[in-house]
């Protein structure tokens, strides 16, 4: 019964090790996406995979880490993004969840107005991405009557 259970813990413990990469690897990432300030927006920019972590039982399942730069212009306003996001890949399914730091110019509703902030998301990629993305800001330059902070919510299909 222990030498199972050392065996079990054995396999369970190795199934899961860390790739020894040498240098990152670079990968175009882009998405597009809806909601505010910009409307509609498409990203497209570099990530470098700094880690992956690979199933040694199945091959199909393995995580990854990236850091990531995204520009992103839009219908009414355009970002700037690096960040840190995690890819879990399992069959067919990916799950791609991203903390980014943002710049932000927003043209319309205000008058012209920077903004710089945080912006977190979660995507689930299967048949069709889905996702939300949420992000607050604080004005950086601007006219006075430009609001002070800004929250923001799109939905992005990809990065």
């Amino acid at each position: 019964m222990r030498r199972h259970a050392a065996i079990f813990l054995l396999l369970t413990g190795c199934a899961m090790t860390r790739s020894a990469a040498q240098t990152p690897t670079w990968v175009p990432v882009g998405g597009f996406h809806a909601g505010t300030p910009a409307t509609y927006s498409a990203g497209i920019g570099v990530a470098a995979v700094v880690s992956r972590r690979l199933n040694n039982v199945n091959r199909m399942t393995y995580d990854d880490s990236h850091v990531f730069l995204i520009a992103e212009p839009g219908w009414r306003a355009a970002r700037a993004s690096v960040g840190y996001g995690t890819e879990r890949h399992r069959y067919r399914t990916s799950r791609l969840t991203t903390i980014r730091a943002t710049a932000l110019r927003r043209w319309t509703h205000d008058p012209v107005a920077d903004y710089v902030g945080v912006e977190a998301s979660a995507v689930a990629m299967e048949e069709f991405p889905l996702g939300a993305r949420v992000g607050v800001f604080k004005r950086i330059a601007g006219p006075s009557n430009a609001h002070r902070w800004l929250f923001t919510v799109d939905f992005p299909a990809g990065w």
